[in-house]
């Protein structure tokens, strides 16, 4: 079963996004709440993908992206303002805007997981 990692702050849409997840046959890694908890959960892997709020608290997810990149996971980056400029910075990262729904995070995901 493929791992995806989710970082999110906001508990609802946290386990909202883990159970779609499951729904879709994929193993949920985290929530991270923190960016510090995010690094350590990339660090200690393996992942196949993972999906980044854009602002996690006050911090912003950026070492996370760096990190996944450096190991060559895809991710997605989904957040409430316009964050393409974050997801063209990263090559390959996927933006999913939300509000969002199950068939918009499925189609995301299986994007992600596709360049894997």
């Amino acid at each position: 079963m493929q791992r995806v990692l989710v970082v999110e702050d906001e508990p609802l849409v946290s386990m909202l996004v883990a159970d779609w997840l499951r729904e879709i046959g994929v193993d949920p890694l985290g929530p991270a709440a923190s960016v510090a908890a995010a690094l350590d959960l990339v660090a200690a892997g393996p992942l196949d993908g993972a999906i980044l709020d854009v602002r996690v608290g006050e911090e912003r997810c950026e070492p996370v992206a760096e990190a996944l990149s450096a190991r060559g996971i895809p991710f997605a980056l989904t957040s409430g303002s316009d964050a393409r400029d974050l997801a063209n910075r990263f090559s390959g990262a996927v933006f999913l805007p939300k509000p969002f729904d199950f068939a918009a995070l499925e189609g995301t995901m299986r994007r992600v997981l596709a360049t894997r």
